[in-house]
């Protein structure tokens, strides 16, 4: 099968060190603190809507009614004398309850539950990481993103239709911890006018950066803590453009990383910054500059400065110097430099785009299995579901994450989580909406080719050393099965294995819990074989859960089973996984096609297969229930108009008479050719026993690969010429009543 590749980390300093505590009006935030309490957003909500209520963080009701502009009352209580009349008389004062209360209770308005939110939520942005960040403000509920990172994204060339369109799912606080961008190259619309000549470009610098935090506005971003761009090349982007980019969205650390950035430029997009990381090429002129006081007035909330150097014409020592004086020229004026980092000079751009090219007779060894279901994929898009209670399958794919670019998943793709942190020492994540390998993107792929109305949480796995290789973590598998329940999925997809070693013992225990759990609720879980051959499996799940999930291999053209899936006795079924086509031909450039081989490539095809049998069943249910409704509606009698008699009302005009009678007998002709396909059948057929059960009544080869021809193919052909209330119920009805299998 499949694993993941390794990757090259790029080296972006940390939003909060590692020894930094995390704390909230002196209350130390721990793990568990973190895990106890609920979140912030619900607290606010709480706050809003409930009435009086103490505010979150440990913050007392006195301190909370101080930062309110409110004088806490135990304040008038520190002596136990008071004077109470005007020629300073001592009066001994009423006794009073000196009871101490617990807290004062502070009416929340909308105002002030969005003040103290916005201030929890900056300080444990600036504090925290951002798994911890993201526990303190959203607990177990899926929250909004809080930070943009596509420091992994390859290829870097990219085009504004795939960042408007690819990223739309993603939903930002209007606070983002972090925003890191690689060296993208972005190939934007033609603006330009019909009839008129294209503008010509004024400068040589490029302003590619302008359309994702064009992006980030439209998705009512408002503030950034910490901008990181990679700008390290030999054509940057212009002052003006980065102006452009930044100016209003109230950056607190800049890390722009262009060589000899003007300072005007940084005072000008981000008046308000506390720390500038400067790239210096070495000219001494540039340190002048930055350190003139009259643009450093500008930056009045400025403390620390970062200076990366490279080597430029000055010999080591004179450079040195150079430092020297700059650095004491900054502390003038308040400014902290920390001591230099080296960095390497500006590289040429080069592309990472590649591609795996096969020939024509590769290209036309395409499995019978996929020709069938991309026909029929065409057929269950032209029943598009109308009624309000459709609910489109919802699959969570535990793999590399998911490029959000790929033209195949627009508005298939739902928002997911990463559980793989950049580095221990950085608290950066790996965005789920990137992808390391592409992995995670191809099986997505698949699963949306084979079942297209589903719909993709994708979940970015960590990986760790195991034996002197890389290897996906047991901790962060079970985290991510976890949060596939959370989320409400229908199917959970995981192409990989996991061997158990005597390190991680009790992360696959913790595994093993939460797929029992899920299979509790139920949810279909697909898993992929090892792909080791003749050698014994010790990979998860241990064979007491065998029943919770399905373990799938891979199959050639033939049908057969991979000659590395080993013992077919060890695995439920197989699927498609030799040298399968990525792409829908002839969608696909014939150039350009990709062919995955591996028992992850079948996985994802069967929970594809899986998500089909749920959709079928249900769209064939919920027009069962039309159907029955508007049968209701025609039997009931009609209560008399206002002003009517009832002998009126049943005197009706012969031909309304008749053409009611006539919606009758259809109505219970179509209820007939529905075949009574009911929403608990739906229900039913998600225990891993009803879809075995299924995807037997499909058609079985061998008594482990699913011929699906049998079931799917003749539909699209019958399909011709047929108005979609025909298509419903005289192939899909007739479909879902053979996968239900015998009423329950």
């Amino acid at each position: 099968m499949t694993t993941f590749g390794g990757e090259s980390k790029a080296s972006i300093p940390s939003v909060a060190s590692s020894g930094q505590r995390k704390h909230i009006s002196g209350e130390t935030l721990d793990k568990n603190s973190l895990i106890r309490r609920p979140s912030l957003m619900s607290q606010m909500a709480s706050a809003k809507h409930g009435g009086p209520t103490l505010p979150y963080g440990g913050v007392k009701g006195a301190e909370f009614a101080q930062g309110l502009g409110e004088r806490p009352k135990d304040s008038m209580d520190e002596d136990p004398k008071m004077l109470d009349r005007q020629d300073g008389t001592l009066t001994k004062p009423e006794k009073r309850n000196t009871r101490k209360p617990d807290a004062i209770k502070v009416r929340v308005t909308d105002a002030s539950a969005e003040a103290v939110k916005e201030f929890l939520m900056l300080h444990c942005m600036r504090t925290m990481s951002t798994k911890d960040a993201e526990d303190f403000l959203y607990g177990n509920t899926q929250g909004k993103e809080i930070c943009f990172n596509l420091c992994d994204q390859r290829p870097l060339e990219i085009t504004e239709d795939q960042i408007n369109k690819g990223y739309s799912p993603l939903e930002f606080e209007t606070v983002l911890q972090y925003v890191a961008l690689p060296n993208f190259q972005i190939e934007k619309r033609s603006v330009r006018p019909r009839g008129k000549r294209p503008v010509k470009p004024d400068g040589n610098g490029r302003d590619d950066m302008v359309v994702l935090f064009q992006f980030l506005r439209k998705k009512n971003v408002k503030r950034i803590i910490r901008v990181m761009v990679n700008d390290r090349d030999k054509i940057p982007h212009s002052d003006g453009a980065i102006d452009i980019a930044l100016r209003g969205l109230k950056v607190e650390i800049w890390d722009w990383q262009k060589f000899d950035v003007c300072t005007e430029t940084i005072a000008s997009a981000a008046p308000d910054v506390e720390q500038v990381h400067l790239y210096w090429s070495g000219n001494n002129a540039v340190l002048r500059g930055w350190s003139d006081k009259e643009v450093l007035k500008l930056m009045k909330n400025l403390k620390k400065v970062y200076l990366h150097t490279t080597q430029g014409l000055e010999t080591a020592e004179r450079t040195k110097e150079n430092v020297t004086e700059f650095t004491n020229r900054m502390k003038l004026h308040g400014v902290h430099v920390e001591p230099p980092i080296n960095e390497t000079p500006p590289q040429n751009h080069e592309s990472s785009n590649t591609s795996t090219k096969i020939e024509e007779d590769q290209l036309a060894r395409r499995h019978q299995w996929l020709i069938c279901m991309d026909d029929f994929a065409d057929f269950i898009q032209s029943l598009k579901p109308t009624s309000a209670s459709y609910e489109p399958i919802k699959i969570a794919l535990i793999d590399d994450g998911v490029d959000m670019r790929e033209n195949s998943l627009y508005d298939k793709l739902l928002r997911g989580k990463s559980f793989r942190l950049r580095d221990e020492n950085q608290y950066l994540n790996h965005s789920y909406y990137v992808k390391d390998g592409g992995h995670g993107t191809a099986m997505a792929s698949l699963i949306c080719r084979v079942c297209p109305n589903a719909k993709i949480i994708p979940l970015k796995l960590d990986e760790g050393d195991e034996k002197s290789k890389r290897q996906i973590t047991a901790e962060s598998a079970a985290k991510a099965v976890e949060y596939a329940i959370q989320r409400g999925a229908d199917i959970i997809s995981m192409s990989w294995t996991i061997e158990r070693t005597v390190n991680n013992e009790s992360h696959i225990g913790n595994l093993e819990k939460a797929v029992q759990a899920a299979a509790k609720k139920p949810i279909l879980m697909f898993y992929a074989a090892s792909d080791g051959g003749a050698i014994s499996d010790k990979s998860f799940p241990a064979e007491s859960l065998r029943d919770l999930v399905f373990k799938i291999g891979a199959a050639t053209e033939e049908g057969k089973a991979w000659k590395w899936v080993g013992d077919e006795k060890n695995i439920d079924f197989i699927f498609p996984g030799h040298d399968v086509v990525q792409e829908r031909y002839p969608e696909a450039l014939l150039q350009s096609c990709n062919l995955l081989t591996g028992s992850s490539v079948a996985t994802a095809i069967a929970a594809g297969l899986a998500a089909l049998v749920l959709d079928c069943v249900q769209l064939a249910a919920l027009h069962y229930q039309e159907l029955l409704d508007q049968q209701k509606e025609l039997t009931s009698p009609q209560p008399p108009q206002r002003g009517g008699s009832a002998t009126m009302q049943n005197s009706r005009d012969p031909g309304e008479e008749s053409r009611l009678q006539q919606r009758k007998r259809d109505v219970d002709q179509a209820l007939q050719r529905s075949k009574q396909v009911w929403r608990r059948d739906y229900d039913n057929l998600k225990a891993p026993k009803k879809m075995k059960e299924a995807f037997g009544k499909i058609g079985l080869t061998g008594k482990k690969y699913v011929k699906v021809w049998d079931t799917f193919q003749n539909a699209p052909k019958d399909a011709v010429g047929k108005t979609k209330e025909e298509k419903m119920e005289n192939i899909l009805c007739s479909i879902a009543s053979k996968l239900k299998g015998e009423d329950t």
